[in-house]
């Protein structure tokens, strides 16, 4: 069944996640969202600055990638469901917080065969010079550094369509309605975060204006 999914849920999304969820056990979707955090956080490291050369230099790139962010992710993911169901509910959405949770893995289909294979061809691309310093990459690294870039934008693009079509289908919405359920978290947590970033900083600044 996941073998079709990831090409249906392309074409038809709505009925991709409605067969899922009648075939698929919860264990398979917290699996997806592991994988889908590993390729995200490949690409993540993948494309680093300078600034983060002396978290590189620390030689645990791969223990944050395998170990540390599927971790977080399942976290991430479980408080997310429960903000998107909460939402959903003042949308008048009548889906489970499991089934709000399933959706949450759905929706990393569309990353994860696209996501793998370009993480494969970059390893081999990139050698040693994978996680390293930009400023050293070669014409033909950067080449295949922006298009796999170009690639992941697309699939992370169609992910949020296929949360969206999933909150849709889980929670009974209309097109609109299903949008605000997944937008508006997420603006709201950032506000959020913004605001106590500014609560920290506007002092600071006072005290080195001083």
């Amino acid at each position: 069944m996941l073998s079709n999914a990831l090409r249906t849920i392309w074409f038809q999304p709505r009925a991709t996640i409605r067969r899922l969820l009648d075939e698929t056990t919860l264990s398979t979707t917290l699996i997806l969202i592991m994988l889908g955090s590993v390729i995200g956080a490949f690409f993540n490291f993948a494309m680093p600055d300078e600034d983060m050369q002396n978290f590189i230099a620390s030689g645990w790139i791969w223990f944050v990638i395998l170990i540390v962010t599927p971790i977080f992710s399942l976290v991430g993911a479980a408080i997310s469901a429960g903000l998107y169901m909460l939402f959903a509910r003042m949308m008048k959405g009548t889906g489970s917080y499991r089934d709000t949770l399933r959706t949450i893995g759905f929706a990393a289909l569309p990353s994860i065969i696209p996501g793998a294979i370009l993480a494969i061809v970059i390893s081999i691309v990139m050698g040693s010079q994978l996680f390293q310093n930009p400023e050293f990459n070669t014409p033909t690294q950067d080449l295949v550094l922006g298009f796999s870039s170009l690639i992941m934008v697309i699939s992370y693009i169609w992910s949020f369509v296929v949360l969206v079509q999933g909150m849709r289908v889980v929670h009974n919405l209309s097109g609109w309605r299903a949008f605000f359920t997944v937008v508006l978290p997420s603006i709201i947590v950032t506000v959020i975060i913004v605001f106590f970033i500014l609560l920290l900083l506007i002092p600071l600044f006072f005290i080195m204006a001083s």
